[in-house]
């Protein structure tokens, strides 16, 4: 009987061990960041895995170079919250944006309820007005979702964005934040892998079914680079809404 049992166990072990790559919601209903972090967290399976990988290695590279971050952010619904206060409930709880700097945007999209919120960091309000915000929404985000073209509408909403803050911040940090934690997280992924390899090889129709499962649950949560989250998130209501 217990021989029967084990595999069943290490199968279990095995799915949630990939879910701890993925996500969680904390008391107040507001979701988590991916582990590891990513800039692109697209939750409601709104873009295939090469959109976020685009999406994801563009504003990784900006976050580079500038220490700006710009997030995305899909959920599937905003649980009766309105579409601004969980935007700014979950960019203060991420920290996005630079310690000190507050120089943080979040692009939130939730898909059941077709509404779209951007938040612009203390620290970059002088640069993106809530007019900027309210033309991006209106003119480039609403008009390509209307016709399911997600990636289009956020791939020039962030290129519009990044525009107007251009000059503002510079990455002066040789060493940042993602270098120290980026070990950590390799590590983990290794270890994983181990665990993969050891099952496959024991008890692969079991380690199958697991991949399937795992499979069948949306989204890429590839690596980006290190990325070590956020320090800042003090937005105070800067930015604009809008539905599609």
């Amino acid at each position: 009987m217990k021989n029967h049992i084990k595999p069943y166990l290490l199968l279990f072990l095995l799915f949630f061990s990939a879910q701890g790559f993925g996500y969680s919601v904390d008391a107040d209903g507001i979701v988590q960041p991916m582990q590891p972090f990513r800039l692109v967290n697209d939750f409601a399976n709104m873009l295939s895995n090469e959109e976020q990988q685009q999406l994801e290695t563009k504003l990784l590279d900006y976050n580079d170079s500038t220490s700006t971050q710009i997030y995305i952010v899909t959920i599937d619904s905003l649980n009766d919250y309105a579409v601004e206060d969980y935007a700014l409930r979950l960019g203060r709880s991420w920290a996005i944006g630079q310690k000190e700097k507050d120089n943080g945007v979040l692009i939130l999209l939730s898909k059941s309820d077709r509404k779209v919120d951007i938040e612009i960091g203390y620290g970059l309000e002088s640069y993106i007005s809530d007019y900027d915000t309210k033309h991006i929404i209106d003119e480039l985000i609403i008009p390509a979702f209307k016709d399911s073209n997600y990636y289009t509408g956020l791939d020039n909403a962030t290129n519009n964005l990044i525009y107007l803050a251009q000059g503002t911040y510079t990455n002066e940090n040789t060493t940042t934040e993602s270098d120290t934690t980026k070990p950590i997280s390799t590590i983990w992924i290794i270890l994983f892998i181990i665990l993969v390899i050891y099952l496959m090889y024991k008890f692969p129709i079991a380690t199958r079914i697991a991949f399937l499962l795992l499979s069948s649950g949306g989204s890429s949560r590839g690596s980006s680079r290190g990325f070590g989250g956020g320090g800042g998130g003090s937005f105070g209501g800067g930015g604009s809404s809008g539905s599609w």
